[in-house]
């Protein structure tokens, strides 16, 4: 029986071992497999090229490249030099709206309220708008505050009730943009009301 035993525990022992030697196989083709489909998928991520990182080159421009850039350089500065204002450069003083452009994004009727959305593009000073609704002899006219984000000026956005509308009809909308420092720029849309 002890012999029995002795067997029972060397198989038992035999089985441990085979089963932990094929659990690593199993692992290490499993990773392999892994690796592979990684490479094969994907062929780019592996790049020689320590300067090149998910296939942007952050190595210095090659010559090409170089003068390519300083050709559009010269081009930009050119293009600069010709269409500059010769009054504006030499003489600082408000921005009119002869160079600025304000732009009425929006100006409708929704359900009981107007609403009117405006900003100047490319222009960067706090201020205020005033928006004037004309019908025939009737006026509505609202101020809003201007303020500049990171890419414009905008108009904060006019919600008007219908109600203050005495009737229905075209209505001629004029949005002036001011500063206290003496810029400008206004534009004009038809807005329909019900």
């Amino acid at each position: 029986m002890a012999a029995y035993k002795k067997n029972k525990n060397r198989k038992s022992k035999k089985n441990k071992k085979l089963f932990i030697i094929v659990s690593i196989i199993s692992v290490m083709v499993g990773l392999a497999a892994l690796i592979n489909y990684d490479i094969i998928s994907n062929p780019f991520s592996k790049t020689k090229d320590s300067n090149i990182q998910n296939n942007i080159n952050y190595g210095p421009p090659t010559e090409e490249e170089q003068k390519s850039g300083d050709e559009k350089k010269e081009i930009i500065t050119q293009t600069q030099q010709t269409t500059a204002k010769p009054d504006t450069e030499t003489s600082p003083g408000p921005i009119t709206s002869s160079n600025l452009n304000l732009i009425i994004s929006d100006a409708n009727q929704y359900d009981d309220a107007v609403e009117v959305r405006a900003f100047v593009p490319n222009h960067f000073e706090n201020g205020t708008c005033t928006m004037t609704f004309k019908l025939n002899t009737t006026t509505v006219v609202k101020q809003v505050s201007a303020i500049s984000d990171a890419t414009s000026t905008i108009c904060t956005n006019l919600v008007i009730a219908r109600s203050e509308f005495s009737q229905p009809g075209t209505w001629i909308l004029d949005v002036k943009y001011e500063t206290p420092k003496g810029s400008s720029a206004e534009a004009t849309q038809e807005v329909v009301l019900l």
